[in-house]
């Protein structure tokens, strides 16, 4: 159940209950404000993947630039990112040039641009307009390109809804961590054990886990299930 995103509970009246945990790993806010290590967090102890791709998003380019040549206002004069790239498109203003006009900026990005259009066409520039048109609407040329920019290019500005409570479901977001039974699996970290705790969290509590759902024994998670019973009015 803990997804990413937040859980959904229906009942016939389409109230809407969201279920996450503050002890999620895959999850977890980054709260001190570092960024996640790719090595150490993400692939050795897989905490914070989604925060760490997130901050990531679009600079894949810059890092790659940054390493080969130690020098990013002087790298990637030959390349075009399909996938952002927060890095100076130097193939169309190699330095110093920089854009003086409105026209200019428009028309070229100083920066690497972002997903290219289906056809091999950019979305900036002076067709980019045409081709984001209809942005809003399921099954549009501009509904992909939205969705691409969102998704591969633009981080998030909020914290993962599957660890942290979403405060429009006032007393319909409940966190997992309080619907455990019998100690907690022991094997599960603590929220000691965490880069940065949630407030009102006894620090010797372990963890619920990404997944622990299904992960987890049902003598441990039980209470989540019922849950599910008694909102969804399921015995009926």
């Amino acid at each position: 159940m803990n997804l990413p995103g937040p859980v959904v509970l229906r009942r016939a009246s389409q109230n809407v209950f969201q279920l996450y945990s503050s002890g999620e790993d895959v999850l977890e806010p980054n709260r001190n404000g570092a960024e996640p290590t790719l090595v150490n967090d993400v692939l050795f102890h897989g905490v914070k993947v989604w925060v760490g791709g997130e901050m990531k998003k679009g600079t894949i380019t810059k890092a790659f630039g940054q390493a080969t040549s130690g020098d990013l206002n002087e790298w990637g004069s030959g390349w075009k990112s399909r996938r952002g790239g927060w890095s100076f498109n130097r193939s169309a203003w190699p330095a110093p040039n920089l854009p003086t006009t409105t026209e200019q900026k428009v028309a070229t990005p100083l920066f690497k641009p972002f997903n290219e259009g289906e056809g091999g066409e950019s979305v900036h520039g002076a067709q980019g307009s045409a081709l984001l048109a209809n942005s809003r609407t399921a099954g549009t040329p501009g509904y992909r390109y939205r969705a691409a920019l969102l998704a591969q290019d633009i981080p998030a500005l909020s914290w993962p809804a599957g660890s942290v409570r979403v405060a429009a479901f006032g007393t319909q977001s409940m966190d997992l961590q309080d619907l455990t039974a019998n100690g907690w699996d022991p094997e599960r970290r603590t929220f000691e054990e965490m880069d940065s705790a949630p407030p009102n969290r006894n620090p010797e509590d372990h963890c619920w886990h990404h997944s622990d759902i299904k992960n987890v024994s049902y003598f441990f998670n039980y209470p989540v299930f019922e849950k599910m019973v008694n909102v969804g009015n399921l015995k009926n």
